[in-house]
């Protein structure tokens, strides 16, 4: 594994930050006059919301590069559901064989399909079960993703206005015993697909996570810079240098894990991959809320604020926690695998 970026992935990284006033938000009150269609054409035209489609069977763009997207938007608290609407969304049609014109529309920025999960958030919902779940991503969709046994289907809506938690993202819950109309796509998932899939979704997340805490670290240094207390910065306080030390090596081995995890979903075995993904999320989760906590300590009374953009960057970690299972769920996941592969 090559461990430096290359100079076409630092142009995506640059692209992904020159979206930042059309994708991104910088404090609460941007989010009320946020418009998602205007940030779904912005990623459609850079070609960001295609990056998984496959060409002679291999993907557009590798892991590490759909990381380096997700960790961007992270950074920049973008509400546009690029994970669960277009790179999850495409990654699993691909994998399930499904017809060309259902992926093209995703990667064109026409459909914008949600994902149905579990009501624990560990994974996608299988309808036969009848307990309802949560619907991801989607803002203007009226179809989601889910399973039925081994079998994508596409579960059709409307589904209800969304809230949640997480003031960036829009989460719907779908109440147990609900009829849901649904249609099977393309064939039926193999294992090893499922564990492709699995990686990358929790790659994702735990990207997306990593680029939220580390923005918000990057701001608090630069706010402890010019906070004047008793006629001095505050950086310059040992105790605060601590916490900030410590919340910025937290982030640094996120981005650390979840790179490696990247690299392994295209480059690994699927078990290897999934291994990989599974260790990073549970760092992620193990990390992120003292990160976001620390964070909105160290800016005081106005981090305790709605007015403040760090509550955001808490909300935003937090769920991201959540999605796909936090890091005791990851943990017994990876102990499970490795007993499974000896």
């Amino acid at each position: 594994m090559l461990a430096v970026p290359t100079p076409e992935q630092e142009l995506l990284a640059d692209t992904v930050r020159s979206l930042g006033a059309a994708v991104g938000v910088r404090n609460p009150q941007d989010l009320d006059a946020f418009q998602h269609e205007k940030a779904w054409a912005a990623l459609a035209g850079t070609g960001l919301l295609g990056l998984r489609v496959r060409d002679d069977g291999q993907p557009e763009a590798s892991g590490v590069d759909v990381m380096i997207v997700a960790q961007g938007l992270g950074a920049q608290l973008s509400p546009a559901p690029f994970l669960a609407s277009a790179a999850l969304a495409i990654e699993l049609l691909e994998l399930a064989g499904a017809d060309r014109p259902l992926i093209d529309a995703i990667a064109a920025g026409d459909a914008q399909p949600g994902l149905l999960l579990d009501r624990g958030l560990t994974g996608l919902a299988d309808i036969t079960a009848g307990d309802g779940g949560v619907l991801i991503g989607g803002v203007h969709s009226d179809h989601a993703l889910a399973l039925r046994g081994n079998q994508v289907v596409r579960v059709q809506g409307p589904f209800g206005p969304g809230g949640g938690a997480d003031l960036t993202s829009r989460t719907t819950r779908i109440a147990p015993g609900t009829e849901l109309s649904a249609t099977g796509v393309g064939e039926p998932l193999t294992p090893e697909a499922v564990r492709r899939w699995t990686a990358l979704a929790l790659t994702l997340v735990s990207a997306d996570c990593a680029g939220a805490m580390r923005a918000a670290v990057d701001g608090v240094i630069e706010y402890s810079k010019q906070r004047i207390a008793y006629g001095v910065p505050i950086a310059s306080f040992q105790a605060l240098q601590h916490l900030i030390a410590d919340a910025f090596t937290a982030c640094e081995a996120a981005v650390t894990t979840t790179s490696y995890a990247a690299w392994a979903i295209d480059a690994a075995e699927p078990v290897e991959a999934l291994l990989a993904a599974r260790t990073a999320k549970a760092w992620v989760g193990a990390v992120a809320r003292n990160v976001v906590e620390t964070v909105m300590q160290i800016y005081g009374g106005i981090g305790q604020t709605w007015e403040h953009i760090s509550h955001v960057y808490a909300r935003r970690a937090l769920l991201d926690v959540a999605l796909f299972g936090d890091e005791n769920y990851q943990l017994d996941q990876i102990f499970d695998l490795r007993r499974e592969v000896g």
